[in-house]
């Protein structure tokens, strides 16, 4: 195995790891931050934005004020980053 393979397959670990993190109940945002290299806690943050966008996006046929809803979230994730 070349070092090439071996490192994408050792991303790929930590990758599935972070995926797998942000699915826990429990997810605190700032904690999973801290827990991954940079760039996996920004490709993080883009798994969580479009999960609830997708989700906002579903359920807004239903509720009109779930887009409102999540981009408060969004609001009050930029802010807690912010500090």
């Amino acid at each position: 195995m070349s070092l090439m393979q071996m490192a994408q397959k050792s991303m790929h670990g930590v990758i599935r790891t972070a995926a797998m993190a942000i699915q826990d109940p429990n997810f605190q945002l700032l904690e999973f931050l801290n827990m991954f290299p940079a760039q996996v806690g920004l490709l993080g943050l883009q798994f969580i934005w479009t999960r609830d966008s997708t989700d906002a996006l579903t359920a807004a046929k239903y509720d009109k004020k779930i887009m409102q809803a999540t981009n408060q979230v969004r609001r009050d994730n930029s802010y807690e980053l912010s500090k």
